[in-house]
């Protein structure tokens, strides 16, 4: 929730969270009640969503994945994108 609270600092709106954690969920749902936070593989997510977003950050994920869900994710994060939006990837490997 604090990384979502601080791109709202910076003018970014219609923000929502995705995470597979319940306890993770849960601390950001207590952080921040009034943003939406989805309990959900963000692969899957990502694939029910088409031209939905400006911007997808993935903070501290990417190097969970195998090469195949990399390259899955990558798809659906491109089909997620609005044209001309961005991703944002951080990760600390």
């Amino acid at each position: 929730g604090e990384w979502l609270a601080w791109m709202a600092s910076k003018g970014f709106s219609n923000l929502a969270g995705v995470d597979l954690s319940p306890s993770d969920l849960a601390l950001a749902r207590q952080n921040d009640p009034s943003r939406t936070w989805v309990q959900e593989n963000v692969i899957t997510f990502l694939e029910s969503q088409t031209a939905a977003f400006d911007l997808l950050h993935a903070k501290d994920i990417i190097e969970h994945f195998t090469k195949d869900e990399f390259i899955r994710f990558l798809t659906a994060a491109k089909k997620a994108l609005k044209p001309g939006g961005e991703l944002w990837l951080l990760t600390f490997n």
